[in-house]
C-alpha cells in the first residue's frame, strides 16, 4: 500500500533512497527495492548541495554492488555535477571508495560522456573526457579518438598534442600497478614519443619509459 511513497521527497528534496545513508550503510536488497519502486528518486537532487542518490552513495563509500544498481537505474546521473560542480566520480576519488568502484565509475562516466549527444565543437567533448580517463584501455580509445579527429581536420595537430599529453598525465595518476597494465601504458607512451607528443626527456623523467619496448600495433 505504501510503495508509492518511496519516490516522495521531503521539503529539502531528500528522497528515502538518499536518506538511507543518514543512519547506517544500507543493504543491497533495500536499495534495489527503492530503485525498482521509485526510480524517479534517482533524478532528484537535495536543495543544499545538489547531491543525487549516486552522489550520496559515493560520498559515503558505498560498495560497488550498490553503485552499479544506482548507475543502471539512471545512467545519466553518473556525469551530473552537484552544486559544487562535483560529479559522483570526484566524490568517490575524494573519499574512501574502493579502487574497483572508482574504475567502474570512471569507465561508466567515460562511456556516458563519449556517447551523449553534444551540439558543441568536438573540442569540448574531448576536454571533458580527459578527467574521466582511468586506465590504459581508456587512454588507448581516447588516443585513437583524438588522432582520428586530427586526421579529419576537426582539431589541429597542436590540439591533438595538448589533449593527449593531458590525458597521459591523468591516466598516470590512476593507472593500475599490475605488470600488464604498466606494460601496455608504456607502449602508449612510446607511441606518444614516436608521434612527437612527448620528448625523450619527458619520457625518461616523467614517464620512465623503457627504450626497448616495441610499438603497439593497436595504434597503427
Amino acid at each position: 500500500y505504501y510503495t508509492a511513497a518511496v519516490g516522495i521527497c521531503d521539503d529539502n528534496k531528500v528522497s528515502p533512497l538518499q536518506s538511507l545513508w543518514y543512519s547506517s550503510a544500507p543493504k543491497l536488497d533495500v536499495v534495489e527495492f527503492l530503485v525498482e519502486k521509485g526510480p524517479q528518486a534517482l533524478l532528484t537532487s537535495e536543495r543544499e548541495y545538489g547531491n543525487g542518490p549516486l552522489h550520496v552513495a559515493c560520498r559515503n563509500d558505498a560498495p560497488l554492488e550498490i553503485i552499479k544498481v544506482l548507475v543502471r537505474g539512471c545512467p545519466k546521473s553518473i556525469t551530473k555535477p552537484n552544486l559544487r560542480f562535483q560529479t559522483p566520480l570526484i566524490l568517490a576519488r575524494e573519499g574512501r571508495c574502493s579502487s574497483d568502484t572508482i574504475t567502474y565509475l570512471s569507465f561508466s562516466s567515460f562511456f556516458q560522456k563519449l556517447m551523449e549527444d553534444d551540439p558543441r565543437n568536438i573540442q569540448f567533448k574531448i576536454d571533458e573526457l580527459i578527467p574521466l580517463l582511468c586506465d590504459v584501455h581508456a587512454i588507448k580509445l581516447f588516443y585513437s579518438l583524438v588522432s582520428f579527429c586530427c586526421r579529419l581536420g576537426v582539431i589541429t595537430s597542436k590540439e591533438k598534442e595538448t589533449f593527449i599529453h593531458r590525458g597521459l598525465r591523468v591516466v598516470q595518476k590512476y593507472i593500475n600497478l599490475s605488470d600488464e597494465s604498466r606494460k601496455q601504458f608504456r607502449m602508449v607512451l612510446l607511441k606518444a614519443r614516436e608521434d612527437l607528443i612527448i620528448t625523450s626527456e619527458q619520457k625518461d623523467s616523467l614517464y620512465d619509459l623503457p627504450t626497448q619496448i616495441e610499438s603497439d600495433s593497436y595504434f597503427d
